[in-house]
């Protein structure tokens, strides 16, 4: 599988943004403190939640504090959305027609 993108929602330094990816190598740059490591280390978190949650949502805003990652693989795609507060997942797999193949909701 790879990620195709990459959505946060009061995470970090990012309030609402999309990171999207090709197929290949991608080149994440930019000016220190602009986020590049928290794109990074979001992918982890998305998969696998984090301990530090108070860390991780953004700086004087109120909301949820999301994570959703776009896999894509063989014939299959997943869309994996992680509510770092509360720590509940919705886990939604697809094949290519976008027919439903496993869904799961809830707190793991």
């Amino acid at each position: 599988m790879i990620i195709r993108s990459v959505e946060f929602q009061c995470y970090g330094p990012f309030t609402q943004r999309t990171f999207e990816f090709r197929r290949g190598l991608n080149l994440v740059y930019g000016p220190n403190e602009s986020g590049k490591t928290i794109l990074m280390d979001s992918v982890a978190v998305g998969l696998y939640g984090s301990k530090g949650k108070q860390n991780l949502q953004s700086w004087g805003l109120d909301g949820d504090c999301r994570i959703t990652l776009l896999l894509e693989g063989r014939g299959s795609s997943i869309r994996l959305n992680r509510d770092l507060a509360s720590g509940r997942i919705s886990f939604l797999r697809t094949d290519d027609m976008y027919r439903t193949l496993f869904r799961f909701e809830g707190v793991p």
